[in-house]
């Protein structure tokens, strides 16, 4: 059996080259064996056999399902015979082998940890015993003791590790025993002693960082003064001279620093002993980046721990000043390390930076002068990109320094919260100096000191905002009228240009420095940049900045604003332009405004038969000679052409509210026509309904006699992705136009809502408790059926509900079933708001219809378990209800009384006297108190107490 088991073995971990159902029948005969009820007890017999490493491995891997899923099922001779084998194999076998391989080791530890943790202390209360008395057989059983302790912490003792609670239970059993039978003090001493024999001798680095994990694992739990104590104390500063073990050293100081105590003396007391920041402060910068790493982790732990435990002790105990002393040389540190220049290694004591920030802005501990000054240097210095940085490259190396520049960036931030004077000062100095030197500076120097700027109005108040204003114009006039936008990099360049766009609406009132930014712009700085991407970034800037301007401070250069960008607002079908269809857009809108709030009326026109009217000529010519037929579905180009000439005329039409300019309403005829001769292009159809939502507000009752050939071919030919807008135009209409739009709505409103009922009916019936919707489709369904509502709530708010009269029942069918529709809560208010208005105007029939259909919803659905009354939502649903309810009884009370004593409450099985109780309430008091009483009802019935 044994040369079978092990090819067996050998073949299933694919040593070796077999055929593939060779493999499968030593996969089998592994699974077979390792289920099979003695297959443990071969492979212990196995294991304390020469033989190669693999079938040593599945033997213990064997082994180890035996006591994870098999081990009460063993009786209790096995069991010790299990146990007994396993420790005479580390007693007798490891001191004879010292070279067995490290995952044999390992794997042993772990199962010797499971055993522990099933049967310590009662099945095994000499454990620790056992385990001790291994530690005389020399270095190689020492480490596997160490190798045993830490699996024993990884099994069973770790707090970081996530367990169950019952895990939990049986760890802190095992806690309290090993604490009660001095095992925990045994453990201790004998750590001491492997340090104090391998580590002062120098040997055996192995063993006593093995021994310095130990320690630092088990530092969270037992009694802190174990580790504190003086003779410990020595030798980890002694052996923090030692390159092999300072790492495992730091780990230990960062587990006795991060100890929770609630006594915040006793923890700053615990940082005197220690003297870390003494011990760190003569760490070079240029030291192995392990070490640095370890050495950032605790002081980035010291400082946040240091600074939490010093606000909360009481200013007059005296250890008040030492704690100043004590924070003083932790910003040291922080400010050594912060500064390093590795990204890494500075951003692992940001914990700290932010600590102290938070804590200057409530209750400063130390005076923050110097440090605010020094940090600003640093944030300056960790901010700037290096001169070989390849901003074309898309590498984890550019994107991760990009999200540590980020962070820098908030901390930066957050002292604008609490000295922005101080940051103020800082920046000023910094854009003079650069300006000064500009030519003589790297791009990265000059780049850094726009990216400050930038930052600091980055999430800051608005009341901030306004009051740092006289330096935002300072500063921008001070950029504007220097030469700053013409260093030659894109960073700069870009940089320059989001700083002007941020602080726009600070540009002081005067020409000079409004023309200096417009130029910037419009020159090879801006729009007409040699890279895509500044061009890009800047038009869509340029807009921004346009938009924040004052009109009457843009009229004396709106003729050169447009004739620099004459050549770039040219619409072709030319696949190659300077700039693209977003970028144009962004153009086409900002001049709009400008245009059409400045000069006269004879300079509007003027304007408009420049930039617009060529687009309207152009869409004319398309549609005059069939161009469009000419395109393929895989090439619309015309089609395109079209789509993107009406959003130009619609985005600039945006600066013409109200105007009334006839080549707006030109080119709405041109548009409706192109509609009735495109109608299945979903392109046009979207663009169709954008420029109608534009003229609303442009040319007003002007739109009128198109509004109707419009809306009804879109309701003939729309899609659900389209239902959802066009009802939004139709709102939109209805608001604006109110009883003018009837004749339209007439022709319309059949097959709206034909079409309509069709989509909302493919949702199905309404599952309760969905919180989401689970499809793309359901999502878009789900939104037609939202402006379905306002649809129905715009026609009932402007008085038109008397166009619902053929097809009321239709409606209030649906609108019944939102009531119900607990996907959405705010349609469910919304439907509930919609009936009250319908009863407020209703007359004899329809209260009777009222009566018995939605007063059921109204004494029924507050008592369905998803109707939650404790969520914030649901009681504004019910405050509707309730305001309905109000409402009927108001309008209807003899009728409404009797319909609920002597038909609706008696079919809901509601005694009598309940029902008399809840009627004299909703007759007698106002609404908010029958909201106060209705709660109260509700809570009580649901419970079960009806």
């Amino acid at each position: 059996m044994t040369d079978e088991f092990d090819q067996a073995v050998l073949c299933s971990y694919n040593v070796g080259q077999y055929p593939e159902d060779v493999k499968k029948r030593a996969v089998e005969y592994c699974s077979n064996l390792q289920r099979s009820p003695n297959g443990w007890a071969f492979c212990l017999e196995k294991f304390f056999q020469p033989t190669r490493i693999e079938i040593k491995f599945f033997c213990l891997v064997v082994i180890q399902d035996v006591i994870f899923y098999r081990y009460e099922s063993l009786t209790d001779q096995d069991k010790t015979r299990l146990k007994a084998s396993l420790m005479n194999w580390v007693r007798e076998y490891i001191p004879n082998n010292p070279t067995e391989d490290q995952a044999i080791k390992n794997k042993y530890a772990q199962i010797l940890a499971i055993l522990f943790r099933n049967d310590y202390p009662d099945r095994w209360p000499s454990f620790f015993t056992d385990l001790f008395g291994i530690l005389f057989g020399g270095p190689v059983c020492i480490d596997m003791f160490l190798r045993i302790i830490r699996s024993v912490d990884e099994e069973v003792l770790s707090k970081t590790v996530q367990r169950q609670n019952v895990e939990v239970a049986v760890t802190n059993n095992i806690k309290e025993a090993m604490k009660a039978e001095g095992a925990v003090q045994k453990l201790v001493d004998t750590w001491y002693q492997i340090l104090e024999t391998y580590g002062t001798a120098g040997t055996h680095n192995e063993i006593c960082n093995l021994c310095l994990d130990s320690i630092s694992r088990f530092i969270n739990w037992i009694d802190i003064s174990f580790i504190t104590s003086d003779k410990f104390i020595f030798l980890f500063y002694k052996f923090l001279n030692n390159v092999n073990l300072r790492e495992k050293i730091l780990t230990c100081f960062f587990e006795l620093i991060y100890k929770g105590m609630a006594d915040p003396v006793a923890k700053i007391s615990l940082f005197g002993k220690l003297r870390i920041s003494q011990l760190l402060s003569t760490v070079s910068m240029d030291d192995e980046g392990d070490f640095l790493d370890e050495a950032a982790k605790v002081v980035n732990t010291m400082g946040m721990e240091l600074l939490l435990s010093a606000a909360k002790l009481n200013p007059q105990q005296q250890i008040q000043l030492e704690t100043v002393k004590m924070v003083e040389e932790a910003l040291s540190l922080l400010f050594k390390f912060m500064n390093n220049d590795d990204d890494d290694i500075s951003f692992a004591v940001f914990g700290f930076a932010t600590t102290y920030l938070n804590t200057m802005k409530t209750s400063p501990s130390v005076d923050p002068t110097d440090h605010f000054d020094l940090m600003l240097q640093i944030i300056r210095r960790k901010m700037k990109y290096q001169d070989d940085f390849d901003f074309s490259a898309r590498d984890e190396e550019e994107a991760e320094f990009q999200k540590y520049r980020k962070e820098v960036a908030h901390l930066m931030q957050m002292m604008m919260k609490i000295i922005p004077d101080r940051v103020a000062q800082f920046v000023h100095g910094s854009l003079e100096m650069v300006i000064q030197n500009l030519t003589s500076l790297t791009f990265s120097d000059v780049e850094v000191t726009l990216y400050m700027f930038y930052v600091m109005g980055d999430g800051i108040s608005m009341d901030l905002m306004t009051k740092l204003e006289p330096f935002w114009t300072s500063e921008i006039t001070l950029l504007a009228s220097s030469n700053i936008s013409t260093y030659n990099h894109q960073a700069v360049t870009l940089q320059y240009f989001e700083v002007i766009s941020r602080f726009s609406k600070f540009i002081p009132n005067d020409p000079e420095v409004l023309k200096n930014i417009l130029v910037s712009f419009l020159d090879g700085r801006g729009i007409r940049n040699p890279t895509p991407m500044i061009r890009s970034r800047c038009c869509y800037l340029l807009y921004k900045f346009l938009k924040t301007q004052k009109v009457v401070n843009l009229v004396p250069f709106v003729e050169s604003i447009l004739l620099s960008l004459k050549e770039l607002l040219v619409i072709s079908t030319e696949t190659r332009k300077i700039i693209s269809f977003d970028d144009q857009l962004n153009l086409f809108d900002a001049l709009g405004t400008i245009v059409g709030q400045a000069g006269t009326e004879e300079a509007k026109q003027r304007h408009l038969a420049t930039i617009i009217e060529p687009l309207h000529q152009q869409i004319l010519a398309i549609m005059s000679e069939k161009l469009y037929l000419r395109d393929t579905p895989d090439n619309p180009v015309y089609t395109i052409y079209l789509v993107q000439m009406i959003h130009f005329i619609g985005s600039f039409s945006k600066g013409f509210n109200g105007q009334k300019m006839a080549i707006f309403s030109r080119t709405l005829d041109l548009v409706v026509e192109l509609l009735t001769l495109l109608p299945q292009v979903e392109e046009i159809r979207a663009k169709s309904i954008f420029y109608l939502h534009r003229m609303i507000a442009c040319i007003g009752e002007e739109v009128l006699p198109r509004v109707q050939v419009e809306v009804s071919t879109l309701v003939n030919h729309c899609n659900v992705k389209d239902m959802a807008e066009l009802i939004r135009l139709i709102n939109q209409l209805i608001t604006e136009f109110k009883e003018k739009m009837i004749p339209t709505l007439q022709t319309i409103l059949v097959p709206l809502l034909t079409k309509l009922f069709a989509i909302m009916s493919e949702l199905g019936s309404v599952t309760p408790n969905v919180s989401a919707p689970k499809s793309e489709a359901e999502r878009e369904i789900l939104e037609v059926q939202k402006h379905y509502y306002l649809f129905v709530s715009t026609i009932i708010n402007t008085n038109l509900a008397s166009i619902f009269t053929q097809v009321l029942p239709d409606v209030l069918k649906t609108v019944l079933i939102g009531c119900t529709e607990y996907r959405d809560l705010n349609i469910v208010k919304q439907c509930y708001t919609i009936l009250n208005k319908m009863v407020e105007g209703g007359d004899a029939n329809f209260n009777l219809i009222i009566f018995e259909q939605v007063a059921p919803l109204l004494l029924k659905e507050p008592f369905r378990p998803e109707f939650n009354l404790n969520d914030g939502q649901t009681n504004l649903v019910l405050a509707v209800m309730i305001q309905l309810e109000k409402s009927i009884m108001l309008k209807c009370r003899e009728e409404f009384t009797r319909y609920l004593i002597q038909i609706l409450l008696p079919s809901m099985q509601w005694p009598s006297q309940v029902s008399e109780e809840y009627v004299t309430a909703l007759q007698s008091l106002d609404a908010k108190q029958f909201k106060a009483f209705f709660l109260q009802f509700a809570a009580k019935y649901k419970s079960g107490k009806k």
